[in-house]
């Protein structure tokens, strides 16, 4: 009760933070427990990244206001924790960028188009030539990065309406010595999945032009995904990287599918001059095709990682109806922190409660 005298008298203070917090401090005293969990025992906060380029599109779109207010649902939710890590790394970062002399800044979304090329890895979003931002780029900003690249193309721009549910990490389908160098990065939206496939020509004396991925399903996905885009390289010289996509509509919601796809580097090849890069006057080139690894779809796709502060509360409520029990082989690892650490990738799900920290070399439940 003198706490609250206390808080009551402060309402009159001269300073505007001090009211605010003091009025802020007798409405949560006052309110109901629930009202008191969500803004002092939660420690949880929204992913800034994905959150502001969310605010800037919503901002951005002259018909946002007319579909509604701004939704906070598709914004991820990380620990505190996660969010004091986070910018630690970026202090870091720029403390090795003063260090080093070197500069580090997003390349802008319209940057690089299909077959366009930078100082980057090929497609793949960077933050300039630093090699501490390699090591350090958060997941989050990851993504963010990677919605931006994607809508700044033509032909994948309407997917940007949909929340953009998760970036895979990206997979080789190449070893790195081969002529033709193709890694993957699966980018799953609420209703289409885009494969991204970086591409990196090693052959001076070739220019490969049309360049693009067929993809063949291993399994039969008729009713579940149905391709609908695909957007080719144009002209891909040596050691220039280029990005192809594919694009899949996810026509059944209530569908996760997990399935397989062959695929196939198919291109044009011209001859050229080494020195200059020219594909040689009248050659017309001829059809060529690449065999790749098999890139594929699994449930870990369709989750978006977010973190819950209190999940054993949550857990109680859901009860026994989604509820699913099963028991794997997991041989092929050296020690349960790496099992988990494994699982954790594969599910696609936030670990939570030292989940990635096992106490016992024997059994470990992780959360």
């Amino acid at each position: 009760r003198s706490v609250k005298v206390l808080l009551k008298r402060c309402l009159d203070d001269r300073d505007d933070e001090v009211r605010d917090r003091a009025a802020w401090a007798l409405r949560m005293a006052d309110g109901n427990q629930s009202l008191r969990d969500k803004y002092v025992r939660d420690d949880s906060t929204f992913a800034l990244a994905t959150l502001e380029r969310k605010l800037v599109e919503y901002c951005a779109d002259p018909a946002a206001a007319a579909k509604g207010s701004f939704s906070f649902e598709s914004i991820p939710r990380i620990s505190r924790a996660q969010e004091e890590e986070s910018r630690v790394r970026a202090r870091m970062e720029n403390m090795d960028a003063v260090l080093t002399g070197t500069t580090l800044s997003a390349p802008s979304a319209s940057a690089r188009g299909p077959g366009g090329s930078d100082n980057a890895e090929p497609g793949t979003p960077g933050l300039g030539s630093g090699a501490a931002a390699s090591g350090f780029m958060d997941s989050f900003e990851q993504q963010a990065q990677y919605a931006s690249k994607l809508n700044a193309i033509p032909e994948l721009a309407a997917f940007g309406d949909q929340p953009l549910v998760s970036s895979a990490k990206p997979v080789e389908l190449t070893e790195s010595e081969t002529e033709y160098v193709v890694r993957c990065v699966k980018h799953v939206y609420e209703s289409h999945i885009v494969f991204q496939f970086d591409v990196t020509n090693t052959i001076p004396e070739q220019v490969l032009e049309q360049v693009e991925v067929a993809m063949e399903p291993e399994e039969d996905i008729e009713g579940v995904l149905q391709p609908v885009v695909v957007v080719p390289i144009p002209e891909l010289k040596c050691d220039q990287p280029g990005t192809t996509y594919v694009a899949f509509e996810h026509t059944d919601p209530e569908t996760f599918p997990a399935v397989s796809f062959g695929c196939t580097l198919k291109f044009i090849v011209k001859e050229c001059d080494p020195a200059t890069g020219e594909p040689e006057e009248g050659d017309d080139g001829f059809e060529d095709e690449y065999s790749l690894e098999a890139t594929d779809i699994s449930a870990g796709d369709f989750m978006q990682a977010t973190y819950i502060p209190d999940s054993h509360s949550l857990w109680e409520t859901l009860g026994t109806d989604g509820e699913a029990i099963e028991t794997f082989a997991l041989a092929s690892f050296d020690s349960i922190e790496e099992c988990v650490t494994k699982v954790c990738d594969l599910l696609g799900m936030c670990p939570l409660e030292g989940a990635l920290k096992p106490k016992s070399k024997a059994a470990h439940q992780a959360v």
